[in-house]
């Protein structure tokens, strides 16, 4: 498996509402997010991730899905 990953000086986090079994709905902050698998899903995916300022990790099990 190969690993790619983006990279920014400025990092943002990504808050993601949740609700929790209580009932409450709570923000979970991603400051790094892992996706596994680069194809078109993953690619969006991740991309999303770092659009909002989050380090991301892409893993697949083909190099040249990470091309680029």
């Amino acid at each position: 498996l190969k690993a790619r990953t983006t990279g920014s000086h400025e990092r943002k986090a990504v808050r993601v509402a949740v609700e929790a079994e209580d009932g409450e709905v709570k923000a979970m902050v991603f400051n790094t997010a892992g996706v596994v698998g680069a194809g078109t899903m993953g690619h969006g995916v991740a991309f999303t991730f770092a659009r909002g300022g989050c380090r991301v990790v892409l893993i697949d099990q083909d190099d040249s899905a990470l091309a680029g």
